[in-house]
């Protein structure tokens, strides 16, 4: 085996690098670096300069680029050991090892040491990385990659095994125990992220790891990345509406508003009227606090269609939470805009409009509805009871004047109608009405046989 580790590469990716007890951590300059760390009782640092290589055992360096060095220090307690390895003018490495601060031979004993600490150094710091993961895999199986990457503290160089060791692997329950440990022992929610859309992109298969990945996605605090992973896992269709149930699910658990909403949205260009997609749909829409985002992930449902009544009752309840008039209101002229609400939907409609507390929100809900040609009779009778709630006796005369264009011949409706028009308290808008009223030729005719 040969190869070498750019040491500039781990230099730029130092500060998420490590996730250690580092007492101090520096970046001089190019491809130079300093890093200090514990394990137990022990303190070890590292400077390091160039390119290595280490030999097949990870127990000694077997060479290092010219002008580059590597110094390893170790505080165990009161000992107190140092190696610095350079290339020679020969091109030979030369080693200057010390105990407790004086020279000594880089003996038998000093290459023990060497051969134990160097494995540590390694794994903390990312080198060799790609190389170790190939050799340790060929030697002890993947099973020996995965043992190894859980000694790493760093979750950046744990990220660089992970890597590896995902290109160089189909078998689909095999991914599957990497997705579940790098959702327990990756705590940075960048380089887990990243792992798990690199697995989504690499291997997708929603019947093997879909489910996997959903859940590893759910261990994600930051809402960004969280919703990312799910993002990548939508593109990545054509998805099943069980594994859309489990993605809708994970994006209930989203604390951000907004990034809740943009999956959701995106849910929308696969959804369907299955019934737990449509149940965990609407369940993930209600734990948005914001209005706004509410309103435009139901519109962007309504604008899709193809859905089934039932689903679209779901959507009106679920308006009905918009705390909002103006975005409720807004939403409910869409329904009218788009849907019948004569058959299934009419008494969730109405029972949306009901919660509408502006009097002129109410009112235009009301119009839109009233604009449609060829209402059933129970609808417009609903329209005229749901009027005849407004408290603004403008806002009232308007819809009930509305009312009467479009009110079939029905005595019970006229009674009801003029029932309506009794209870404003403004003279001048009793008196508009009743004239709207008579001159309604055919309405006109029922007013006269009613009196």
């Amino acid at each position: 085996m040969k190869t070498y580790f750019r040491l500039f590469r781990g230099v730029v990716l130092l500060l998420p690098l490590l996730n250690l007890s580092c007492d101090r951590m520096e970046r001089w300059s190019n491809d130079e670096m300093s890093v200090t760390w514990f394990y137990g009782f022990t303190k070890l640092q590292v400077r390091a300069k160039g390119q290595f290589e280490f030999t097949e055992d990870d127990a000694d360096i077997k060479s290092i680029s010219r002008q580059g060095y590597l110094l390893i220090k170790e505080r165990h307690g009161m000992n107190v050991r140092q190696l610095e390895v350079v290339q020679g003018p020969d091109g030979k490495l030369q080693r200057s090892y010390s105990l407790q601060g004086e020279s000594r031979p880089f003996n038998e004993e000093a290459r023990t040491w060497l051969s134990h600490i160097l494995p540590e150094v390694l794994r903390q710091t990312g080198f060799g990385a790609m190389a170790r993961v190939q050799r340790i895999r060929r030697d002890r199986g993947a099973d020996a990659v995965l043992e190894e990457i859980s000694r790493i503290k760093s979750d950046r160089v744990k990220s660089i095994y992970f890597e590896e060791l995902i290109q160089s692997n189909e078998d689909s329950k095999f991914l599957q125990r990497v997705i579940r440990q790098v959702s327990q022992e990756v705590s940075s929610d960048g380089e887990k992220g990243r792992l798990l859309e690199e697995i989504a992109n690499r291997h997708f298969d929603q019947t093997t790891l879909g489910a996997a990945l959903v859940e590893a996605a759910g261990t994600i605090s930051s809402d960004g990345e969280h919703g990312r992973v799910l993002s990548v896992l939508l593109k990545k269709g054509p998805l099943g509406n069980e594994s859309l149930a489990q993605i809708v699910d994970s994006a209930a658990s989203i604390s951000s508003d907004g990034e809740k909403a943009r999956i959701l949205q995106e849910v929308v260009e696969h959804f369907s009227s299955d019934n737990r997609l449509c149940a965990s749909f609407f369940h993930a829409v209600a734990t948005i606090s914001s209005d706004g985002e509410h309103r435009q992930v139901l519109l962007d449902l309504l604008r899709k269609g193809g859905f089934s009544m039932d689903c679209l009752i779901r959507l009106l309840n679920s308006a009905a939470a918009i705390a909002s008039d103006g975005e409720k209101a807004s939403l409910l002229k869409e329904v009218v805009e788009l849907y019948d609400i004569d058959d299934a939907p009419r008494q969730a409609f109405f029972e949306a409009v009901s919660t509408i507390s502006s009097d002129g929100e109410h009112r235009q809900v009301l119009s839109a509805l009233l604009k449609k040609a060829k209402l059933s009779k129970e609808t417009i009778s609903q329209a005229l009871e749901s009027g005849a709630t407004i408290s603004s006796d403008g806002e009232k005369a308007e819809i009930l004047i509305q009312i009467a264009r479009v009110t079939p011949r029905d005595n019970t409706m006229t009674a009801t109608l003029l029932q309506a028009v009794e209870t404003l308290s403004s003279d001048g808008e009793y008196r508009r009405v009743m004239s709207a009223l008579i001159k309604n030729k055919a309405f006109g005719k029922e007013l006269a046989t009613q009196k």
